[in-house]
């Protein structure tokens, strides 16, 4: 009864909460009554998309799959400097907009379906935080993105497969040397599931790839352990 009333309450207010507080793109501040997320409309169309043509996508896909350890590389978006994709991640990141991940992951997992046309996929594996690292932001973003992946393509989520084991310092200023150092044996597929990758293909999510250091190197462990070369998969390839 109390709950019923309730709702009708918040029902009858809304309007004129949304009068004196309307609501307001996150990204560009503009009042709007269309947004997905907290982010006007305008904003999402004005994201670039990569393109089969895109030199970054033929950059990673020579990285990671020609010299390493990946059978493809599937992105949505470019990442640009200033532009609203960079907001929207940072908002992610360090805003707790964790429902931003989501809304990345589903409109990622649509350009999967669209791509990819290799085997079967087993199961969507997010790029793991460090538990200390973890602990400090509340939540991984790549397991929201991977989440929302999974949500759109149906495919497994496999959140525990994959552990990160060594603490790495952030990636964003460092050279891709320095990249691939820090990130060397940082992660280790978890012994209990070794049986369970053997001979299966997986899909590895992130949310920026930019030299492909960290997918690069969890691909090499779930390969060592008996995998297929896995998918990268990005919401955005950067520079």
């Amino acid at each position: 009864m109390f709950s019923t009333m309730l709702r009708a309450v918040i029902s009858a207010t809304r309007p004129l909460y949304h009068f004196v507080y309307p609501p307001f793109c996150h990204v560009c501040g503009d009042a709007t009554s269309q947004r997905i997320e907290s982010v006007c409309e305008n904003c999402w169309r004005s994201i670039k998309l990569v393109t089969p043509e895109n030199s970054l996508l033929h950059q990673a896909t020579e990285r990671l799959c020609v010299h390493g350890s990946c059978s493809a590389v599937v992105a949505d978006c470019v990442f640009e400097e200033d532009g609203a994709l960079q907001q929207i991640i940072h908002m992610l990141k360090y805003g707790g907009m964790t429902s931003l991940g989501i809304a990345l992951g589903k409109r990622l997992g649509h350009r999967l379906e669209a791509d990819f046309t290799h085997a079967a996929i087993n199961g969507i594996i997010p790029i793991p935080l460090h538990r200390t690292k973890e602990r400090e932001r509340g939540y991984n973003q790549a397991v929201l993105i991977a989440r929302g992946v999974s949500s759109s393509t149906g495919i497994p989520l496999l959140n525990s497969l994959l552990r990160r084991r060594k603490f790495t310092v952030t990636q964003t200023r460092l050279t891709a040397e320095e990249r691939r150092r820090n990130v060397e044996g940082a992660f280790v597929v978890n012994i209990s599931s070794y049986t369970s990758v053997r001979g299966k293909r997986f899909v590895l999510v992130d949310d920026v790839i930019t030299t492909g250091a960290t997918t690069e190197a969890a691909a090499r462990v779930l390969v060592a352990a008996g995998a297929l070369p896995p998918v990268a998969c990005a919401v955005a390839l950067a520079e």
